[in-house]
């Protein structure tokens, strides 16, 4: 039960002792899909103190350049400049340039508090995965069964093969859940995708139920339009940057405004996870050799 509390603090009696929870922010943004050589998750993670403060500078700059939101694809491609409708039309690149340089000072005052996460996986190598390995990697769950000296193993739940998103979201999840210190619990705020909403939501319950990795840590997980969350707006940049930096997807050498952007957003230095059809292997070699452990500890135990 809700006590109150201040800056995302609460307290809950557990056994006897009152214990203070802290409670932190994700935002999240997607990048590439299935029809693209890469798919990325990413984001970032902080208190509600330092989302206050990030957000007051981020909307000072879009207010005073008469942006409504801030947006990569947008930004970063000139073309669309062209169109009335853009909110970069008739802009010089000094302007454009001034205006990066801003936003970038803002996450750089705020950067030591806001943690990145990501998951990303090379698209061409996941298609060469099985259908079931695909559903796996995105939620469905592989579970075994013995009757009378039969052995049997199916799948729970269907996950989604055709949207490597969700592989991408799970590891974004785990990797937000690394960052986050023990007694926090996170919360988690996802660009609005209408199609992923329902199996993402089904996905996080699934891993709070089958307690995975750092599940404690885990809060709620919602879906918002970023143009009211700029977090998520910077959520966005960071996908879009990373989709286009990683080795060998990028149509050509960065752009110099891409590769100042994304320096920055890089600068407390966590690791980029990115699979392949190696870390992919080994993943299903992982959960394989899992669920062997679990049946030789099921006739160990004479059940």
């Amino acid at each position: 039960m809700y006590l109150g509390g201040s800056r995302g603090e609460f307290p809950y009696e557990e056994g006897k002792h009152l214990v203070m929870v802290l409670e932190f922010h994700a935002y999240a943004d997607e990048s590439g899909g299935i029809d693209h050589p890469c798919c990325t998750v990413a984001g970032f993670i902080a208190s509600p103190r330092q989302w206050k403060l990030f957000k007051a500078g981020w909307t000072d700059v879009l207010k005073r350049a008469h942006v409504c939101a801030f947006h990569a694809t947008d930004f970063f491609s000139r073309a669309s400049w062209q169109s009335s409708e853009s909110p970069y039309h008739g802009w010089s690149e000094e302007k454009a340039s001034r205006f990066q340089r801003e936003l970038i000072d803002v996450f750089l005052r705020q950067h030591k508090n806001l943690h990145r996460a990501n998951g990303a996986v090379d698209v061409n190598d996941y298609k060469q995965m099985s259908q079931d390995w695909k559903a796996i990697f995105t939620g469905a769950m592989l579970k075994w069964n013995v009757r009378s000296g039969q052995f049997s193993t199916k799948l729970s739940g269907t996950g989604k093969p055709s949207a490597p998103w969700f592989l991408c979201f799970i590891d974004f999840v785990q990797h937000m859940l690394v960052q986050a210190r023990d007694g926090v619990v996170v919360h988690l705020t996802c660009d609005e995708k209408r199609d992923y909403a329902p199996l993402a939501q089904i996905t996080w319950k699934n891993m709070k139920k089958h307690k995975a990795f750092g599940w404690q840590k885990m809060g709620d997980l919602t879906f918002a339009d970023d143009e009211t969350k700029p977090g998520l707006q910077l959520a966005d940049a960071y996908a879009n940057l990373l989709n286009h930096a990683i080795p060998r997807y990028g149509q050509g050498p960065a752009t110099a405004d891409r590769a100042a952007f994304l320096a920055a957003l890089l600068k407390n230095g966590e690791p980029v996870y990115m699979h392949n059809a190696q870390t992919l292997e080994k993943r299903s070699q992982e959960i394989t050799d899992a669920i062997l452990k679990e049946i030789e500890l099921h006739y160990e135990n004479g059940e």
